[in-house]
């Protein structure tokens, strides 16, 4: 586990960025928050790096948030990518709310970040 004070959040592309970056380098997190993500991009597959690691225990918490009316990326892909996180015992939450792909949404989704990205930090 991380025993430093650096977490990782994005949204759309960048909350692709953020959960591949926390599951391909774990130990250098204390959080990770997925505001609408792509979870997948060109063959790189967050699952891939969760599978691959002998010590799960070294992932950070995760948030995966989406819109239920997003039609821009594949919410199945993220509750995939969260089905796999739990399967693999790692910490993980999946919020899947009201709200499309837009500003709108990720506003109401960053104080919820910063809250747990904070928690994180304790």
């Amino acid at each position: 586990k991380c025993n430093g004070k650096r977490a990782i959040a994005g949204l759309s592309m960048g909350g692709f960025g953020t959960l591949w970056h926390a599951t391909k380098y774990p130990q250098k997190f204390t959080y990770a928050y997925a505001m609408s993500p792509a979870a997948s991009w060109y063959g790189m597959d967050p699952k891939n790096n969760i599978n691959a690691a002998a010590d799960k225990s070294v992932f950070p918490a995760f948030t995966i948030e989406v819109g239920e009316q997003d039609m821009t990326v594949n919410n199945n892909q993220s509750k995939s990518l969260y089905n796999t996180m739990t399967k693999a015992g790692l910490t993980c939450e999946y919020v899947e709310r009201e709200g499309t792909h837009d500003w709108a949404f990720w506003k109401a989704c960053l104080p919820k970040a910063l809250v747990k990205v904070g928690n994180s930090f304790k």
